[in-house]
């Protein structure tokens, strides 16, 4: 947690890591605030659909687009998971 300071850390680096703690959490905030409404959990879980649990296969791609293929289905995939975790992070971290 942020509030409590890492004996391993010099002070430079305790301020950056509030920093960046603070930074994830407004994002988390944000988030959550877009993606709690009904149409924000619509919109989420349609994108969940269509870009991590519909992964189709194309057997006409040879390897390298295969390949290909395969880093652009998961850059997909991890900008959705990506708003799921800084929803949970927000979630875990909050003490309001």
């Amino acid at each position: 947690m942020a509030d409590e300071f890492d004996p391993g850390m010099t002070p430079e680096q305790k301020a950056e890591f509030d920093k960046a703690f603070k930074e994830r959490m407004k994002i988390g905030s944000l988030m959550k605030q877009v993606f709690s409404t009904d149409e924000g959990k619509q919109v989420l879980s349609h994108l969940r659909n269509i870009y991590v649990e519909n992964c189709k296969w194309n057997p006409k791609l040879d390897v390298l687009d295969s390949i290909r293929w395969g880093f652009i289905r998961e850059g997909q995939a991890m900008v959705v998971q990506s708003i799921e975790e800084h929803i949970d992070f927000f979630n875990k971290n909050n003490k309001e």
